[in-house]
């Protein structure tokens, strides 16, 4: 069990590593926006 605790606090320190990155968020909400707008097409 510990193993697999480990294995999930490391994937959220690449998430927040990920996140951090500021150009990434919002190259994320770009592309979810756009995905929002082929949607209502």
């Amino acid at each position: 069990m510990k193993y697999e605790e480990d294995e999930l606090i490391e994937e959220l320190m690449k998430i927040v590593r990920q996140i951090k990155n500021i150009q990434s968020i919002r190259m994320l909400y770009g592309f979810a926006k756009a995905l929002k707008e082929r949607e209502r097409i």
